[in-house]
């Protein structure tokens, strides 16, 4: 203490930003290894998908890379244009008659990432470059069906040195046009009968679904590009003091205006990373957010379908309160001792009190608002550095002042992260707002459910009514006749839904009866409606309790 007394707060202090794009510095100097976080980073292992909630260091794991390897590409969904597959129309023909594209999804994928790591092994920077590959090239296929593969290469040849934003235009067209090839005459004729009205009311004859199934398996295409794969295998990514990144990120992003098409190729690029491993010495890497794969697999599975196949390729990362707490103490070091002495900086030297409300100190008080998120625990002291400005120390109030900003901030991005799968999910827990907590299932009684659903069912337009899981079956379900009796029970179901949906997202956590009490980003990311007994104690968040002014009853032991 006392070693920088004579410091005040500047505008522009900050331990950093909550985005890792714009946190190059911080990253460098800070990083926290987090406990097998390397195994990402070796291509013998699995680990492929990093996958986590919104704020946890997904981006970050994927800067790490960049800094560490020389061989590593970056792949964007963005400046891919995916949007045009929504104007094949055999695709479309084939999706509404129930027969599955997703191979040629795949091969898109494959297609750029392979692109991108023939540019990067070869160094491919203009057309005299790959004049000179395309000699080099022939004497690694073999045999008469590696040279099918070869094929692939010299067909597709002008995309390994053109602009890195992907133009699959020629490749969505080539397929579209083998697709109407394999249906033969049917397709014409077919497509004629073809409109959005009756296309999933239509019964389709066996002998077309047939002919469909085999047009997509037996694409030329897709065969050229599985041998492809092998030689390059064998020839050309087979160093293994050569190791090759691809990274993957931004999926959540709007890079695709059909969601339904971009759960798709989601689903295609989880399907591309495994098929991609046949690659010894190649890693992908992919960030994706565990509610956007958890859609994924929802709307794009079928019976059967078994997660226990994918686990291997999923690397979940999740923070400790002491491995956040070494991130906030050597961003602090960062940051105030570079300014002010070469003395270490800890947050001892940032605080005038020891202890904040409940005991804790400053540094824990803040950790314990925070969903075990390095964003969110930077968000919180930035704030608290913001409102110091002119002073030297950060004060009680200060600490005060700036969780009540952080509060309602934190309340608000629960529609950021969330909104796509719950769009009202901000009015439907405003249920709790006031509420004396812990509290359990039957205090959100009856008539106050009813109420505010019905609100909520003439306050919001039916587009969002009907993309609201929760706000939909209500609807479909009750009406002005209902009898009492079906009335207590959807009004039930809807509660346990709802707090089903705040368990997940982190609004709430939940205490069995004789059992500790559960948050989704500490223990099991859902809950079902049936382990929530009225016996169960539910908790609300302690970083939400400014935002929807809770009150708690007596002091809290539990965080």
């Amino acid at each position: 203490m006392g070693r920088i007394e004579s410091y005040q707060f500047e505008l522009g202090d900050n331990i950093g930003a909550p985005d890792a794009v714009f946190d190059e510095v911080f990253l460098k100097s800070c990083f926290i290894d987090l406990p097998g976080a390397e195994k990402l980073y070796d291509t013998s292992n699995p680990f492929s998908i990093i996958l986590a909630r919104t704020g946890c260091g997904k981006t970050a794991l994927l800067e790490r890379a960049k800094a560490s390897f020389d061989n590593v590409v970056q792949v964007s969904p963005e400046a891919i244009s995916f949007n045009y597959i929504s104007n094949s129309s055999s695709i479309k023909f084939f999706e509404k008659i129930g027969v599955s594209v997703e191979p040629f999804y795949k091969l898109l994928w494959q297609h750029v990432i392979i692109i991108e790591l023939i540019r990067q092994r070869f160094n491919i920077k203009e057309r005299g470059d790959l004049e000179s590959l395309r000699y080099r090239i022939l004497n690694y296929f073999r045999s008469d069906a590696e040279k099918e593969a070869l094929e692939y290469f010299q067909e597709w040849a002008g995309d390994f040195w053109e602009s890195a934003e992907y133009k699959p235009e020629e490749v969505v067209t080539k397929i579209d046009q083998q697709l109407k090839a394999g249906l033969g005459a049917d397709f014409a004729s077919l497509s004629a009968e073809l409109s959005a009205a009756d296309a999933h009311q239509k019964e389709w004859s066996g002998r077309i679904i047939q002919k469909a199934h085999e047009a997509v398996m037996n694409n030329a295409q897709l065969a050229k590009l599985t041998r492809l794969l092998a030689v390059l295998n064998r020839e050309v990514f087979n160093d293994p003091s050569q190791k090759f990144i691809v990274l993957i990120d931004d999926l959540d992003e709007g890079w695709v205006t059909d969601n339904n098409l971009r759960f798709k190729l989601i689903r295609a690029l989880i399907e591309t990373v495994k098929t991609m491993r046949t690659l010894q010495n190649v890693k992908v890497l992919v960030a994706l957010r565990t509610d956007l794969r958890d859609t994924v697999f929802r709307e794009t599975t079928s019976t059967g379908f078994q997660l226990e196949k994918y686990k291997s390729l999923f690397f979940e990362l999740r923070w400790s309160r002491q491995d956040l707490e070494k991130l906030v103490e050597r961003r602090i070091d960062a940051e105030f001792s570079a300014k002010y002495t070469k003395d270490a900086i800890t947050s001892k030297d940032l605080f005038s009190v020891e202890k904040v409300d409940g005991g804790k100190k400053p540094v824990e008080y803040i950790l314990e608002r925070t969903l075990n998120r390095p964003r969110e625990a930077i968000v919180f002291l930035n704030a608290c550095i913001a409102k110091a400005l002119g002073k030297s120390k950060i004060d009680r109030a200060i600490i005060r002042a700036a969780e009540r900003e952080y509060s309602r901030e934190r309340f608000q991005s629960l529609y950021e992260e969330w909104g796509l799968e719950h769009p009202l999910i901000l009015e439907q827990a405003s249920i709790l707002r006031d509420l004396e907590v812990p509290f359990c299932l039957n205090d959100l009684t009856n008539d106050y459910l009813r109420n505010h659903l019905e609100d909520l069912a003439t306050s919001q337009d039916t587009d969002k009514l009907e993309s609201d899981p929760i706000m939909r079956r209500f609807l479909h379900n009750y009406n002005s006749q209902t009898s009492n009796s079906k009335e207590a029970s959807i009004i039930d179901a809807c509660r346990r839904e709802l707090v089903c949906m705040f368990y997940k997202v982190g609004l709430v956590g939940i205490k069995p009866y004789r059992s500790p009490r559960e948050w989704s980003f500490i223990d099991s990311p859902t809950i079902q409606m049936h382990e929530i007994d009225t016996g169960s104690s539910i908790d609300i968040h302690i970083a939400f309790d400014l935002a929807l002014r809770l009150q708690r009853k007596g002091s809290r032991k539990e965080s």
